[in-house]
């Protein structure tokens, strides 16, 4: 498939925008220089990287969604890959409502991650440095996802894996926080 949808940004405020709602919120004199605004994925299994399976590219190879005005748009593999797997842990929260909700975060130099808050700990998923999956870290809340205090770590994960990793996680905290 491929789908005609925005351009989109990765904010260095943690928010998914295509270029109206990006250009919306800039000053007038930032704003000279004006890009196509829609494009279509030339080929939605290039936007995978490496890592990736086969379940995950129907996931992953769709666009993402504005946080401004929830228009389709394309944006950077990693925010798309982490924003799927916040909507995926969104939806489970139907079925089971101890799954935390997901919240997507900034973390310098224009890189992403999801964290999930639990029973005092930050479970934390973020896209490997090599693009060969999505690792996920349990921190003690308020270290500032100091490895020296990691609790557990995940392999590199796909998608899917991901979202279960982290399902089992919150379900292992739930037990043992009383």
């Amino acid at each position: 498939m491929t789908a005609l949808a925005r351009r989109g940004v990765w904010t260095p405020w943690a928010e998914v925008l295509c270029l109206p709602c990006d250009y919306a919120r800039r000053p007038p004199e930032t704003t000279t220089e004006r890009w196509p605004t829609r494009k279509r994925a030339a080929d939605p299994e290039a936007l995978l990287p490496s890592g990736y399976g086969e379940e995950d590219a129907a996931i992953i190879a769709e666009p993402s969604v504005c946080d401004g005005c929830s228009a389709p748009c394309w944006v950077r593999c990693d925010v798309a890959a982490l924003q799927a797997l916040r909507y995926a842990l969104a939806d489970m929260t139907w079925t089971d409502d101890t799954i935390p909700g997901a919240v997507m975060n900034q973390t310098g130099g224009m890189c992403c991650a999801l964290t999930l808050t639990v029973a005092g700990h930050e479970i934390v998923a973020t896209e490997g440095m090599a693009a060969d999956g999505l690792y996920v870290g349990v921190y003690p809340e308020g270290c500032d996802w100091d490895p020296g205090y990691m609790v557990a770590e995940s392999e590199p994960l796909t998608f899917v894996e991901a979202a279960r990793w982290i399902v089992a996680q919150v379900k292992a905290l739930q037990e043992v926080t009383p």
